[in-house]
């Protein structure tokens, strides 16, 4: 558990170094890179994009041109929170011995809030490079993709949450069944049909009634 955390620590510490870095690029630089990739998706996505004369290529990277830099900024971002999601999950956050949890102490929240204060520190940066500009609409987008980034992350420890669970039980069913060979008049016990499978059963419902 420890191991994981601070795995995902240093992969969101990089991954913030990366945005930083990427985001001190010059106008000129940063456009270049955006237009080299929207011209990568035309060559390999767009039919007939080679045939295309020059004029029409430019026209079709100016575009896309921003709404690919925005999606790349979201996708900056919802990178970033699933990381410092992991980082944060501890896997106790279903509450302490009275079951509550205070919001405030949510992984969850904290990463997209990590997230959208360092996407208003970057955009903060921005100003400080020449051709750029700090954008408050900018820290929503990325804001934005940091909360996609939260609610796929929910999901992923979801299902790993409940892959656990299932093996568990399969685990907890094998267990009982090297135990208890027979049934209670001697014979061998069916599948599905005796105490062990009940006690499987309940284990999983309480298990996911736990969430």
């Amino acid at each position: 558990m420890k191991i994981r955390r601070l795995v995902f620590g240093i992969l969101a510490v990089l991954w913030m170094a990366l945005i930083f870095s990427m985001s001190g690029k010059v106008a000129d630089e940063s456009a270049a890179e955006s237009h080299g990739l929207i011209g990568f998706i035309g060559e390999h996505f767009v039919p007939g994009f080679d045939e295309w004369d020059e004029s029409r290529r430019e026209a079709f990277i100016e575009k896309y041109d921003h709404p690919v830099r925005k999606a790349a900024h979201m996708a900056e971002y919802a990178i970033l929170a699933i990381l410092l999601t992991g980082a944060l999950y501890t896997g106790k956050e279903a509450g302490g011995t009275d079951g509550r949890r205070g919001v405030f102490s949510s992984p969850y929240l904290i990463a997209w809030l990590i997230s959208a204060i360092y996407a208003a520190s970057d955009e903060f940066h921005q100003t400080f490079v020449p051709g750029r500009s700090g954008e408050v609409k900018d820290v929503c987008i990325d804001s934005l993709g940091a909360l996609i980034g939260v609610f796929l992350a929910v999901i992923a420890i979801s299902v790993i949450k409940y892959l656990i669970i299932i093996v568990n039980a399969l685990n907890k069913c094998a267990y009982y069944n090297t135990l208890m060979p027979t049934n209670r008049q001697g014979k061998p016990r069916e599948r599905g049909s005796d105490s062990a499978q009940k006690e499987t059963n309940k284990f999983v419902s309480y298990k996911l009634r736990r969430g």
